[in-house]
């Protein structure tokens, strides 16, 4: 028995020296292992994001440049919807409020000019800065538009909420000298008082 597995063994080596002195056979261990081609980030990416369940958010890329990251989890798509439902409120019942004033005379008197300041402020910001925030979240706070426009939007977020701010201030002097002077205030409502105010709510652009 134990002759049989020496000729056996014996017999492939002899075979497997013959093979090799033609070109038919390699060796295994002179092999070089094949060199692996580094894979892309992205799909790194997608492959851990794919490990973490189906809770984790799902990044599209946006462009063939691989400029923004959109984020779809479930969490963000609620928070989008609710603030896209928050921006169509806030644009339509501002501009209720301007129409309002602007269509019926009735209406224009020195107090509802302050009103359609503030309504004015509030349009801007939704029309403005809340899209563009609303964007700026999905792409988990990178800005996809550039340095220029990020600066333009920052700014004009800083203006218009500080004039929304003022205005509110204008709005609560005028009706705190409503009450403790019922007698003088009337004097004091004109179309010029009023002129003044508004710009200096205004005056900062």
């Amino acid at each position: 028995m134990f002759c049989l597995v020496e000729l056996s063994s014996s017999w492939l080596a002899d075979a497997a020296a013959a093979l090799t002195g033609t070109g038919l056979f390699v060796n295994a261990t002179s092999m070089t292992p094949p060199t692996t081609l580094p894979m892309p980030p992205r799909m790194v990416q997608v492959i851990q994001q794919s490990e973490q369940g189906p809770s984790a958010s799902v990044d599209l890329m946006m462009g063939a440049t691989g400029g923004g990251r959109v984020c779809l989890g479930f969490e963000h798509i609620f928070i989008a919807f609710f603030l896209v439902i928050l921006i169509l409120m806030t644009v339509l019942g501002n501009v209720l409020v301007v129409l309002s004033v602007f269509l019926y005379k009735r209406m224009r008197t020195f107090t509802n000019f302050l009103l359609t300041s503030l309504a004015t402020a509030d349009l801007l910001v939704g029309l403005l800065i809340m899209p563009l925030s609303l964007i700026d979240l999905l792409h988990q706070h990178r800005w996809p538009f550039g340095r220029l426009l990020c600066r333009i939007w920052a700014t004009m977020d800083v203006l218009l909420c500080t004039a929304s701010i003022l205005n509110l201030c204008i709005i609560s002097l005028d009706r705190y000298m409503a009450i403790t002077s019922p007698l003088k205030y009337p004097r004091t409502r004109s179309r010029s008082m009023a002129i003044v105010r508004l710009c200096l709510v205004w005056g900062e652009f």
